[in-house]
């Protein structure tokens, strides 16, 4: 995973934008690449980052039950796994303070500490298989725009369309802006009320206990007036996740430390809940449900998305979007 810069040609409405958003927000709920690999020590604290100016806050940080006083702006130390149990595979340390997010040790700009932290093992059934659903293949991304339902657009003040919902890394450099995912590239701009992001898929079995993950990261946000964190906030019934018309609870996520306009946090994995799968279609959602304004300028609050992972003994397949068709020009 890297940080990606995205470069645009600012004109207008996007102009205004650029020059009107002086902070970034983040989301968070969980899981990453983190799973690889034990650290040396179990002691939670490393150095203090520059990225947050120092305070006198401190927050408790609780890794498997063992709590640690914590000033704001340190790092953590990544502990050593956990012993699984029978039948589990250990994937990462899940902040249940933060909507499943999969703590990512190994990168500056998410290991860091901005609140109350809650760290639990994160066990996957051993022999089930992950199946990555790319954001940007899927058929249906709906926005809405000067009030009407269109297809795959971006809804921003400037009003980027079509292609524009699909983001890249636009350096020209090669990577990937989310593990595992092949064509550098996700779904953004969904900051409007009513955006949705839609994926089909078709289970070969009925299955239950199917683990859902959620690869995000964020872009736009506010300002901490105290410690310039810039930030943005979603939780289940902001940005609601759906099985089958069904709701998931996955609680409140926020994303810390966003970077300077022209770039997104890395992307990270989140914990979404354990869902059953029917033998069939089998619809997924992702919809903005809120009003949360950013700056004054940005109309709602919503992720970054990269791809969702299902952990399933059944074979899930579906019918993705021709990705030459989605790239941005």
């Amino acid at each position: 995973m890297k940080l990606i810069k995205k470069k645009f040609a600012l004109t207008g409405g996007a102009l205004l934008l650029a020059l009107t958003l002086v902070g970034c927000g983040n989301t968070d709920n969980s899981s990453s690449s983190s799973s690889s690999g034990g650290g040396a020590s179990d002691k939670p604290i490393s150095s203090s980052s520059s990225k947050s100016q120092q305070t006198s806050r401190k927050y408790n940080v609780t890794i498997d039950g063992k709590t640690t006083e914590v000033a704001e702006g340190s790092k953590l130390t990544k502990p050593s796994n956990p012993t699984a149990p029978a039948g589990k595979t250990f994937f990462g340390w899940k902040n249940t303070l933060n909507g499943g997010q999969i703590w990512d040790f190994d990168h500056e700009d998410l290991n860091i500490v901005m609140s109350d932290i809650n760290l639990e093992p994160c066990f996957v059934e051993t022999g089930l298989k992950p199946q990555l659903f790319q954001a940007e293949l899927c058929p249906n991304i709906n926005a809405i725009y000067g009030g009407e339902l269109g297809m795959p657009g971006a809804t921003y003040s400037g009003g980027q369309q079509g292609k524009g919902l699909i983001g890249r890394d636009y350096d020209g450099t090669t990577g990937a802006t989310g593990v595992d995912n092949d064509n550098v590239a996700y779904v953004h701009f969904m900051y409007v009320k009513g955006d949705k992001l839609t994926w089909e898929v078709e289970s070969e079995t009925a299955v239950e206990n199917v683990t859902l993950f959620a690869r995000f990261s964020a872009e736009y946000g506010i300002i901490d007036s105290i410690t310039g964190d810039r930030y943005s906030k979603i939780n289940d019934t902001s940005f609601p996740i759906t099985i089958n018309n069904t709701p998931i609870k996955y609680g409140k996520i926020t994303f810390h430390n966003i970077p300077e306009i022209g770039q997104i946090l890395t992307f990270q994995d989140f914990y979404i809940g354990s869902i059953s799968l029917n033998a069939g279609k089998n619809v997924i959602e992702m919809t903005v449900d809120n009003m949360d304004t950013l700056n004054g300028t940005i109309a709602s609050s919503a992720p970054c998305v990269d791809a969702i992972k299902l952990y399933s003994d059944s074979t899930i397949t579906w019918d993705k979007a021709e990705y030459d068709n989605l790239v941005r020009d």
